[in-house]
């Protein structure tokens, strides 16, 4: 609960701002061109990074649905989002979860997501971030004595809730640090597809 509320609060900031900023530019035109730099004064102040990204993430995953329940497993992540303006963006990924060791009964795991952030600069180099969205999981079943075993497969729709930040090193350049929540059915159930799993995640990221 207290991370669902830390995301929501910081999706809320990020959409107050975007709104802040739309009201601002109108406010700088009407009043001439003194005023009207002052979104390029915001921009060099840091919140330049907009447009197209992708992100290259490796971490850890712990699941309610690995081998005898909570147990962790190494964890890669691809995705490319865009950003609409320094608050807003959106980002579609995939995440897959390895098997956790060589005698586990899992099979590997894989999410597909789609999801809205809200972004909060800080300064020029650093922002905090959240996100929410929907992802599709899947499983394949494991051969023994396994959470889905017996079933040749698992799959289902997830709500994905996330946090984060960005290290900037360059306008292009980011390191960055995630932690990602898929929540939804455990496994073994209709719509099982990993129970609910937790991955923190870190990796870089390039905006075109």
């Amino acid at each position: 609960m207290k991370k669902s509320a830390l995301l929501l609060s910081v999706l809320a900031v990020g959409f107050a701002h975007a709104d802040g900023n739309v009201g601002a530019s109108a406010t700088t035109t009407s009043l001439g061109t003194q005023q009207a730099v002052a979104p390029e004064a915001m921009q060099q102040d840091g919140n330049e990074h907009v447009g197209t990204y992708a992100e290259i993430q490796a971490g850890v995953a712990n699941s309610s649905a690995l081998s005898s329940g909570g147990n962790s497993a190494g964890a890669g992540r691809f995705d490319v989002g865009y950003t609409f303006n320094p608050y807003i963006g959106v980002e579609a990924g995939m995440t897959g979860v390895t098997n956790p060791s060589a005698g586990s009964t899992l099979a590997p795991l894989q999410f597909y997501d789609v999801s809205v952030k809200g972004i909060l600069p800080i300064s020029s180099w650093f922002d905090i971030h959240g996100q929410a969205g929907l992802a599709y999981a899947t499983m394949s079943a494991p051969t023994v004595n396994g959470a889905l075993s017996g079933a040749g497969s698992d799959a289902t729709v997830k709500f994905l809730v996330g946090a984060g930040v960005d290290f900037f090193l360059t306008n292009n350049f980011a390191l960055v640090v995630n932690d990602y929540n898929y929540l939804g059915a455990e496994a073994g159930s209709t719509s099982g597809a990993g129970g609910n799993t937790n991955i923190v995640m870190g990796g870089v990221k390039y905006n075109f």
